[in-house]
């Protein structure tokens, strides 16, 4: 074993943002912070391919050097209904518009699927059902209209944000802790893993104050 004296230093593992959009001035900020993936969930396409080209080493499909940022995971734009969260996404009104959709990312060969609340139920089966068939994750917060049960049983890879777990008809400031410990055991049973967004949910219970 190759043994490397690090005594006085400190040993930061690769972290990874489960949840961003890239933008190349934040770089220096994910270096310094030990970030070395990024899973980039819906971005400006004529820019995030190009940005995760940039980010491979020569020999590794790349054609420069490599710049100060994490690796990219990407969706390359995330797909949403009417009326979209962001004018980058990809709308789907029903069905019938995910395999053209899909498709076209595939070609330009985005590494998993993101879908925001927004997208109609039938399609967002649609959407599983064909990412599953080109060997792609499919990773959103729980669609309007979704129970948890509902999307574990449609084979949901992963969930934004810890509402999934809120049992029905619950709040954050009523629940019982207690009342959660059926539903974690259903999600860990199933395989499906949770960027919870913690600092995200935590600015929903501070008081902004009178400014």
């Amino acid at each position: 074993a190759r043994v490397v004296d690090v005594i006085g230093r400190h040993l930061v593992p690769g972290l990874i943002d489960g949840m961003a959009y890239h933008d190349a001035a934040h770089d220096p900020l994910y270096t310094t912070a030990g970030v070395t993936l990024t899973v980039d969930h819906g971005n400006d396409l004529a820019r995030i391919f190009d940005a995760r080209a940039g980010a491979r080493l020569p020999g590794e499909g790349g054609t420069g050097a490599r710049w100060a940022g994490p690796a990219l995971w990407i969706a390359g734009a995330v797909f949403d209904g009417l009326p979209p969260s962001t004018n980058e996404a990809l709308i789907l009104r029903h069905e019938h518009d995910a395999e053209e959709l899909l498709g076209t990312l595939l070609e330009e060969g985005i590494d998993f699927v993101s879908m925001q609340a927004g997208v109609p139920e039938p399609a967002w089966r649609e959407m599983l059902a064909l990412a599953r068939a080109a060997d792609r994750q499919v990773w959103g917060p729980l669609p309007r209209g979704i129970s948890l049960e509902m999307a574990l049983e449609a084979g949901v890879d992963g969930l934004l944000f810890l509402d999934a777990l809120l049992p029905a008809g619950q709040r954050w400031d009523e629940v019982d802790p207690e009342a959660f410990a059926p539903v974690v055991e259903r999600v860990a049973a199933s395989g499906v893993r949770i960027v919870p967004l913690l600092s995200g949910n935590a600015r929903l219970f501070t008081d902004p104050g009178d400014d």
